[in-house]
C-alpha cells in the first residue's frame, strides 16, 4: 500500500489530511457513527456558526429572502455572513455530506467537503509540478 498516514502536513494541513512518502496527500472522511443525518446537522451548525442578536432591519436572508429579524439568527465563523437558523438547517440537510456550510454568498466552505464521499472512505490526490500538455495557461 502506498498510504503511510503518519507523516502530518505542515502548519496548514487540514484535519483529517495526511501525507505519504511519495507526496499523495490523502483525505479521510470521518469514520462512521451512529449519528442520524440530523444529529450530524446539528453538530456541524454547532462547529461553525455562532449565535447572532444584532441585525440592521433591512438585512435579508439570502436562502429564504426574508428579513433577518423574523427568527433566530445565526452567523458563520469564517466569513460572517448571517441567516436565519432554519434556512442554515435545511440548506445542510439537503446537501451532499453534512460535515460543512458552504457560504451561498460567498462560496467559503466551513468544515470539511466531503460530498458525498462515503463516511469512512478516502480519497488521494497528488499536486504535479509543471504544466499540463497543450494547455499553456495550466
Amino acid at each position: 500500500s502506498k498510504l503511510n498516514s503518519s507523516p502530518q502536513l505542515s502548519a496548514q494541513s487540514k484535519p483529517n489530511q495526511t501525507a505519504d512518502q511519495e507526496g499523495w496527500s490523502v483525505v479521510k472522511a470521518d469514520p462512521p457513527k451512529a449519528y442520524s443525518k440530523m444529529k450530524m446537522v446539528e453538530k456541524t451548525i454547532q462547529n461553525y456558526t455562532t449565535l447572532t442578536t444584532t441585525c440592521l432591519d433591512q438585512e435579508l436572508c439570502s436562502i429564504c429572502c426574508n428579513p433577518l429579524g423574523s427568527g433566530q439568527v445565526l452567523s458563520l465563523t469564517k466569513c460572517g455572513h448571517k441567516f436565519h437558523s432554519l434556512c442554515i438547517q435545511d440548506m445542510i440537510l439537503r446537501q451532499p455530506g453534512q460535515q460543512h456550510i458552504q457560504c451561498p454568498n460567498c462560496q467559503t466552505i466551513h468544515g470539511i467537503k466531503t460530498g458525498n464521499q462515503p463516511m469512512g472512505g478516502e480519497m488521494s490526490f497528488k499536486k504535479m509540478a509543471g504544466k499540463v500538455p497543450g494547455h499553456p495557461d495550466c
